[in-house]
Protein backbone atom coordinates (compact mmCIF):
# COMPACT_ATOMS: atom_id res chain seq x y z
CA UNK A 1 0.00 0.00 0.00
CA UNK A 2 2.88 2.41 1.11
CA UNK A 3 4.58 1.82 -2.43
CA UNK A 4 1.35 2.47 -4.64
CA UNK A 5 1.21 5.55 -2.88
CA UNK A 6 4.23 6.71 -3.23
CA UNK A 7 3.83 5.81 -7.32
CA UNK A 8 0.75 7.82 -7.08
CA UNK A 9 2.26 10.67 -5.52
CA UNK A 10 4.68 10.48 -8.03
CA UNK A 11 8.09 9.20 -6.75
CA UNK A 12 10.40 8.42 -9.83
CA UNK A 13 10.97 5.20 -8.94
CA UNK A 14 9.57 2.76 -6.55
CA UNK A 15 10.86 -0.55 -4.98
CA UNK A 16 9.61 -3.07 -2.45
CA UNK A 17 11.13 -5.50 -0.21
CA UNK A 18 9.41 -8.35 1.97
CA UNK A 19 10.61 -11.77 3.12
CA UNK A 20 8.20 -13.35 1.47
CA UNK A 21 6.76 -13.59 -2.99
CA UNK A 22 3.42 -13.18 -1.93
CA UNK A 23 3.85 -9.69 -1.45
CA UNK A 24 6.38 -9.10 -3.65
CA UNK A 25 4.42 -10.45 -6.80
CA UNK A 26 1.43 -8.33 -5.23
CA UNK A 27 3.98 -4.83 -5.37
CA UNK A 28 4.66 -6.10 -9.11
CA UNK A 29 1.08 -6.35 -9.89
CA UNK A 30 0.64 -2.81 -8.08
CA UNK A 31 3.16 -1.28 -10.39
CA UNK A 32 6.32 -0.92 -8.61
CA UNK A 33 9.68 -0.74 -10.64
CA UNK A 34 11.32 -3.55 -8.97
CA UNK A 35 11.01 -5.81 -5.83
CA UNK A 36 14.17 -7.48 -3.50
CA UNK A 37 13.87 -10.53 -1.19
CA UNK A 38 15.57 -9.72 1.55
CA UNK A 39 17.37 -12.39 3.11
CA UNK A 40 17.73 -13.31 -0.37
CA UNK A 41 18.57 -10.46 -2.83
CA UNK A 42 20.30 -7.23 -2.10
CA UNK A 43 19.50 -3.68 -2.58
CA UNK A 44 21.60 -1.33 -3.69
CA UNK A 45 24.34 0.88 -1.44
CA UNK A 46 23.32 4.29 -0.96
CA UNK A 47 20.54 3.96 -3.96
CA UNK A 48 17.60 5.55 -2.22
CA UNK A 49 16.58 9.47 -0.94
CA UNK A 50 13.73 8.17 1.14
CA UNK A 51 13.35 4.59 2.11
CA UNK A 52 9.90 3.65 3.78
CA UNK A 53 9.81 0.06 6.04
CA UNK A 54 6.50 -1.26 6.93
CA UNK A 55 7.16 -4.13 7.66
CA UNK A 56 7.63 -3.78 11.16
CA UNK A 57 10.33 -6.87 10.85
CA UNK A 58 13.82 -6.12 12.59
CA UNK A 59 15.69 -7.52 9.93
CA UNK A 60 14.53 -5.25 7.42
CA UNK A 61 15.85 -1.98 9.19
CA UNK A 62 19.74 -2.65 8.63
CA UNK A 63 19.44 -3.15 4.79
CA UNK A 64 16.91 0.01 4.78
CA UNK A 65 19.53 1.91 6.78
CA UNK A 66 21.78 1.19 4.01
CA UNK A 67 19.96 1.56 1.01
CA UNK A 68 19.54 5.13 1.81
CA UNK A 69 21.73 7.70 0.09
CA UNK A 70 23.81 9.71 2.88
CA UNK A 71 21.43 12.45 4.24
CA UNK A 72 18.82 10.67 3.48
CA UNK A 73 15.16 9.81 5.01
CA UNK A 74 14.19 6.80 6.45
CA UNK A 75 9.87 6.48 7.51
CA UNK A 76 9.38 3.34 9.86
CA UNK A 77 5.77 2.87 9.47
CA UNK A 78 5.97 -0.62 10.37
CA UNK A 79 5.24 -1.11 14.10
CA UNK A 80 7.36 -3.60 15.94
CA UNK A 81 6.52 -5.91 18.62
CA UNK A 82 6.59 -4.65 22.55
CA UNK A 83 10.31 -4.96 24.25
CA UNK A 84 13.67 -4.51 22.46
CA UNK A 85 15.35 -5.69 19.57
CA UNK A 86 18.68 -5.51 18.01
CA UNK A 87 19.25 -3.75 15.07
CA UNK A 88 21.99 -2.73 12.61
CA UNK A 89 22.01 1.18 13.21
CA UNK A 90 25.63 2.00 12.20
CA UNK A 91 24.54 3.36 8.71
CA UNK A 92 22.13 6.06 11.26
CA UNK A 93 24.93 7.80 12.34
CA UNK A 94 27.37 7.28 9.96
CA UNK A 95 25.24 8.65 7.13
CA UNK A 96 23.58 11.38 8.85
CA UNK A 97 20.25 9.49 8.15
CA UNK A 98 16.67 11.18 9.44
CA UNK A 99 14.63 8.90 10.81
CA UNK A 100 10.82 9.34 11.44
CA UNK A 101 7.85 7.59 12.64
CA UNK A 102 4.67 7.59 10.90
CA UNK A 103 1.40 6.36 12.51
CA UNK A 104 0.07 4.57 10.06
CA UNK A 105 -3.63 5.34 10.76
CA UNK A 106 -4.12 9.41 11.08
CA UNK A 107 -4.68 11.89 8.39
CA UNK A 108 -3.88 10.02 5.98
CA UNK A 109 -6.69 7.80 5.96
CA UNK A 110 -9.65 9.96 3.57
CA UNK A 111 -6.76 10.70 1.22
CA UNK A 112 -5.97 6.66 1.13
CA UNK A 113 -9.47 6.08 0.55
CA UNK A 114 -9.87 8.74 -2.51
CA UNK A 115 -6.51 7.10 -3.86
CA UNK A 116 -8.30 3.34 -3.58
CA UNK A 117 -11.56 4.18 -5.13
CA UNK A 118 -10.01 6.87 -7.60
CA UNK A 119 -7.52 3.99 -9.42
CA UNK A 120 -7.20 0.83 -10.07
CA UNK A 121 -3.76 0.61 -9.75
CA UNK A 122 -4.03 -1.10 -6.06
CA UNK A 123 -6.73 -3.32 -7.00
CA UNK A 124 -4.03 -6.49 -6.74
CA UNK A 125 -3.38 -5.44 -3.15
CA UNK A 126 -6.53 -6.73 -2.08
CA UNK A 127 -6.20 -10.78 -2.74
CA UNK A 128 -9.62 -11.83 -0.84
CA UNK A 129 -12.76 -10.49 0.01
CA UNK A 130 -15.48 -12.53 2.52
CA UNK A 131 -18.80 -11.56 3.57
CA UNK A 132 -19.34 -10.47 7.15
CA UNK A 133 -20.21 -13.41 8.31
CA UNK A 134 -17.08 -15.55 7.22
CA UNK A 135 -15.38 -12.92 9.72
CA UNK A 136 -13.14 -15.16 11.16
CA UNK A 137 -12.28 -17.02 7.84
CA UNK A 138 -11.20 -14.06 7.04
CA UNK A 139 -9.28 -13.25 10.14
CA UNK A 140 -7.31 -16.85 9.67
CA UNK A 141 -6.54 -15.66 6.12
CA UNK A 142 -5.25 -12.07 7.34
CA UNK A 143 -2.92 -14.27 9.68
CA UNK A 144 -0.99 -15.94 7.26
CA UNK A 145 1.25 -13.36 4.75
CA UNK A 146 1.96 -15.77 2.82
CA UNK A 147 -0.74 -16.54 1.28
CA UNK A 148 -2.80 -13.16 1.69
CA UNK A 149 -2.49 -9.35 0.65
CA UNK A 150 -5.11 -6.94 2.48
CA UNK A 151 -8.14 -9.45 3.43
CA UNK A 152 -11.32 -7.30 2.60
CA UNK A 153 -14.98 -7.69 5.12
CA UNK A 154 -17.92 -6.90 2.97
CA UNK A 155 -20.59 -5.26 4.94
CA UNK A 156 -23.32 -5.59 3.27
CA UNK A 157 -24.60 -6.99 -0.86
CA UNK A 158 -24.67 -3.31 -1.94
Amino acid sequence: MAAGAAKAAGADEVWTTDLLDLPLKIALDAGVDRTVRIGTDELPDQYFDVALEASGATVAVGPALAAVRRRGVLVQLGMFPPGPRPAELSGLVAKEIDVRGAFRFDTELDESIGLLAGTGVLDPVITHTFDLSDAVAAMDVAADPASSGKVVLRLSDS
